[in-house]
């Protein structure tokens, strides 16, 4: 299908005379009027009609859309642009436009100008460039404007003697107020430890030197200097507790966790500190702090009083073997409760003779109330900070 149209009346804008009050705003809606034709029949019936509008006669960047659904009578097509998207001084600003038409599926060409009757929407913008805030432009001063007397009154007095000074403004004259001016004296003379050489004023210095060994311990008001020894004279030094020296340069002394007397580097970890009673062990960066308490006991009562006495837990079967592979002198007690192992659920506790091996035996839960052990282990683990 080849199809062709006509712009017959062009796009038109209606331009509305706008008052002070601004009663009705610049309409943001164009009129379009167009023949279509197929291969020169007139197309007639309902069709969709998608208008564009481009910078440049042909590419260009899209700066408005819109698509409206409109009969055809005899190839004559009436459309109102903007009832959708708005058509607005920042579309029409002044620059070249084009539209471009396509019914249905068909893009029409070439592009046709848009004339200058639509750009009248900027009336709207010109519209408020008469006002500022909604005051009229004769209601502002221009930048070069003058003060009339009425604001700053400008009185006959505006300069002092040359014996006096301004001392104020009289209000209701504007005229300078004047009064003497007390500091008129320019003579100036050097008193005791001084001197004076025209305008400048200096210590003086004159009183004398310090002879080697000794130093300026203090200077009188005439200027002469009393000379005391110079203690100071020793270049002998040597490092104290946590120093070291290295020809004349001082630096501290790191020494791995250090002492009282060493000082600490800003990156060094403390263990964690385990609670009175406890015994400290350590592995890796953990520490592990257990207490073995020697009271005939049950498994399900050895578990709450690990809780009570300070949130410890019953050792679990894998914290006594690692503290017993890293502190190979740790030995077992026998006979003693530990807790459940990972993903057991099930009650356990050592041999009845202490060992090498620490072995589990499984109870079921009635053994766990009634059954009593010789003693219990309480765990606590700690993280280095």
């Amino acid at each position: 299908m080849k199809i062709h149209a006509l712009i017959i009346a062009g796009l038109t804008g209606a331009l509305l005379t706008l008052t002070a009050t601004r009663a009705h705003a610049v309409p943001e809606q164009l009129g379009l009027t167009a023949r279509v034709v197929d291969a020169g029949v007139p197309i007639a019936g309902a069709h969709t009609f998608t208008i564009r509008l481009f910078d440049v006669v042909s590419g260009g960047a899209q700066r408005w859309t819109e698509s409206d659904a409109a009969t055809a009578d005899n190839g004559l097509v009436y459309l109102t642009l903007g009832d959708q998207a708005p058509l607005d001084a920042a579309i029409l600003d002044g620059g070249p436009l084009w539209v471009e038409l396509q019914v249905d599926q068909t893009v029409l060409s070439p592009r046709l100008p848009i004339t200058s009757a639509p750009y009248a929407i900027r009336a709207g913008v010109a519209e408020d460039a008469e006002r500022l805030g909604g005051q009229a432009a004769s209601a502002f001063a221009t930048a070069t404007h003058n003060h009339a007397g009425v604001y700053l009154p400008v009185g006959s007095a505006l300069a002092c003697s040359s014996t006096q000074k301004v001392t104020g403004l009289d209000g209701s004259t504007g005229s300078v107020v004047c009064g003497p001016d007390v500091d008129t004296n320019t003579t100036y003379t050097a008193g005791a430890g001084l001197v004076l050489a025209g305008t400048q004023f200096a210590v003086n210095l004159t009183g004398g030197t310090c002879a080697p060994g000794t130093k300026v311990s203090a200077v009188s008001a005439t200027g002469a200097v009393t000379c005391t020894a110079d203690i100071d004279t020793s270049t002998a030094y040597t490092a104290g507790a946590g120093l070291s020296l290295n020809g004349t340069q001082f630096a501290a002394s790191f020494a791995g966790t250090g002492a009282a007397s060493t000082v600490a580097h800003s990156d060094h970890t403390h263990p964690g500190q385990c609670p009175t009673g406890f015994v400290t062990y350590l592995y890796g960066a953990t520490t592990m702090c257990i207490r073995a308490f020697a009271v005939p006991i049950t498994w399900y009562t050895a578990v709450r009083q690990c809780l009570v006495d300070g949130g410890q837990n019953l050792c679990r079967h894998e914290q006594i073997v690692r503290v017993r592979y890293a502190n190979s002198g740790y030995a077992v007690k026998g006979d003693y409760w530990l807790g459940d192992k990972v993903d057991n659920n099930m009650a356990s506790y050592t041999d009845n003779a202490p060992g090498t091996q620490i072995t589990q035996d499984d109870i079921d839960g009635t053994a766990q109330v009634t059954d009593t052990r010789t003693g219990y282990y309480c765990c606590l683990e700690r993280t280095w900070f």
